[in-house]
């Protein structure tokens, strides 16, 4: 019964696939330990200008073994990086890579391709998740109804900061970096229900913005918000 009244929902038009209200994610694996990934961060700090694109960095661990310590590495965004590899069933991890949409895998330092892409997702039909944060620090969520299933994931990145970094490959740099994820929950399964839900997102003191990820189980991005964490 909920596949067929999801179903009605979406033939009409109550299945929110408002396209002006669901941002295109772009998702980048990077590391300051690798030669290669600062014009791809550069690439994605342009696009964080882009209206109705949201950017993450996730820094990949496995460049730490040069011997620089990338601040903003961990093993969760590697292990994101080879969920992607066995969904989009690629031959191997590598950086700079960008994934657009949870469907595009791209080069991360190839701009005009990136762009192409977010245009491409852009006149996709999307869920148009809504997100609030409430009076007690907790975010509230809605999920509206549609003919699909998967996870509900919750990000949260830091504001854009730089680095003197004074070993491996980027030796003597400085570096910056975008959105850097510095954490990232799965909240919910979602079988296409209309729903709330209520999360309390991993903040510090370095937090900038929350993004909460609605994707099907083949990891494509169904829908997207993002919000900034309130002053205090």
């Amino acid at each position: 019964m909920r596949t067929v009244a999801a179903a009605l929902l979406v033939l009409l038009g109550l299945g929110s696939h408002a396209r002006a209200d669901t941002p295109v994610v772009v998702e980048l694996f990077t590391s300051q330990g690798c030669s290669s990934c600062p014009p791809a961060d550069a690439v994605l700090a342009d696009l964080a200008e882009r209206p109705g694109v949201i950017t993450l960095a996730w820094h990949v661990d496995y460049w730490n073994r040069l011997g620089w310590r990338d601040p903003y590495a961990s093993a969760e965004a590697t292990n994101r990086q080879r969920a992607y590899r066995n969904a989009l069933k690629l031959p191997n991890l590598y950086t700079p890579q960008t994934v657009v949409q949870g469907v595009h895998d791209i080069v991360g330092t190839q701009g005009v391709e990136i762009n192409r892409a977010v245009d491409a997702a852009r006149k996709q039909d999307g869920v148009a998740i809504q997100a609030r944060w409430r009076d007690d620090g907790s975010l509230a969520i809605e999920v509206p109804a549609a003919a699909a299933s998967g996870t509900v994931r919750v990000v949260t990145y830091d504001r854009a900061q730089s680095n003197d970094v004074t070993a491996g490959e980027n030796a003597g740099h400085k570096l910056g970096t975008t959105h850097p994820v510095s954490a990232s929950t799965v909240l919910a399964r979602w079988q296409g229900d209309a729903t709330t839900m209520t999360a309390r997102p991993v903040l510090t003191p370095t937090s900038e913005g929350i993004v909460v990820m609605l994707q099907g189980d083949d990891l494509r991005v169904l829908g997207a918000t993002a919000l900034k964490v309130p002053p205090g």
